[in-house]
């Protein structure tokens, strides 16, 4: 069912005028993306040709998927300022960090990852809506080709707010388990109840809002109901992310990290939930293991960019300083 929406998007893309798509050569052929519908994917070089777009000279190499000429995303924490001080950040964030990135330096980087032809931007922290010049930023991305996503608490929000929000192509709240367990992971004095109207608000302003879920032994049960809930609040996907050794979460890891049995029936799980309540359900690279367990074939990683570890390759991570 994937597999045969991607075709349809495919040919929807070859069709579109080549100024309404976002692309990349690389020795395979290319990368591509678009907005509407919103995608990312690789082509060959056939597919290239079909789309009216000259040879390169990248085409000279052999046509593996390899090293890229430049990573497709970059996550960039643009502030380690957080007041909600979530106890399993992996940031550990809190307060600023000394030398963090001043408008100007923030807008040279810019530069530099559209000179490289990067096409998203993960904006986050920390948390980015407590930086005064988010937006400016935002806005300098856009002028330079690049589509900033926001990854936010959601403790703050209303409906001038969401109207500014609209400069990014998608919006995520940090959701690890819905009403009396929402700070199940979490010592934060903020109530699932302003979660759930932030989400009402970004949903009435016609904002592509989706969910980032931090998976632990505590919270597994609680999938099924989270998908559920992303259903009827009518959001596009739920991203979910591993327990993490590091920053405040580094004290609760051998606690709160899953178990292997649970690890064993994630990618079953996620794959049920997706295809009953039609949300889209992503991992985070540190998940792959529990993917490769099944042996899928290897068309179907490829299909999903996964080679190996792809840090520096087809992901970036850039701290605030």
């Amino acid at each position: 069912m994937k597999k045969i929406s991607q075709i349809r998007i495919l040919k929807k893309l070859k069709m579109n005028r080549i100024s309404d798509i976002k692309y990349r050569y690389e020795n395979f052929g290319g990368i591509i993306s678009s907005e509407d519908p919103p995608f990312l994917a690789f082509v060959d070089r056939n597919y290239m040709l079909d789309m009216g777009l000259k040879s390169s000279e990248l085409w000279q190499k052999k046509d593996s998927i390899g090293i890229l000429s430049a990573p497709t995303e970059v996550h960039f924490a643009i502030t380690n300022k957080c007041s909600v001080k979530c106890s399993h950040c992996y940031m550990g964030s809190d307060v600023s960090e000394e030398n963090e990135y001043d408008t100007k330096t923030f807008k040279r980087a810019l530069d530099v990852l559209s000179e490289m032809n990067v096409f998203h931007i993960a904006m986050g922290g920390g948390e980015a809506l407590e930086r005064e010049d988010l937006f400016e930023v935002a806005e300098y991305a856009r002028e330079k080709g690049l589509v900033p996503n926001l990854t936010t608490s959601g403790s703050i929000m209303n409906d001038e707010l969401a109207q500014k929000l609209k400069i990014f192509g998608q919006v995520n709240l940090s959701i690890d388990g819905l009403y009396d367990n929402y700070n199940i992971f979490r010592k934060s004095q903020v109530k699932f109840d302003t979660i759930d109207k932030s989400i009402d608000i970004l949903m009435r302003n016609n904002i592509p809002t989706g969910i980032n879920c931090v998976v632990g032994k505590r919270n597994y049960g609680m999938i099924p109901e989270i998908f559920e809930y992303a259903s009827k609040k009518g959001l596009n996907e739920i991203e979910f992310l591993r327990f993490k050794p590091l920053g405040r979460g580094i004290d609760r890891y051998n606690s709160e990290r899953t178990t292997y049995e649970q690890n064993i029936k994630l990618i079953p799980l996620l794959t049920k939930m997706s295809e009953k309540y039609k949300i889209i359900a992503k991992i985070d690279c540190s998940f792959v293991p529990m993917l490769c367990y099944h042996k899928p074939p290897k068309e179907l990683l490829y299909s999903m960019a996964t080679y190996g570890c792809e840090a520096g390759n087809v992901l970036l991570g850039i701290k605030s300083n």
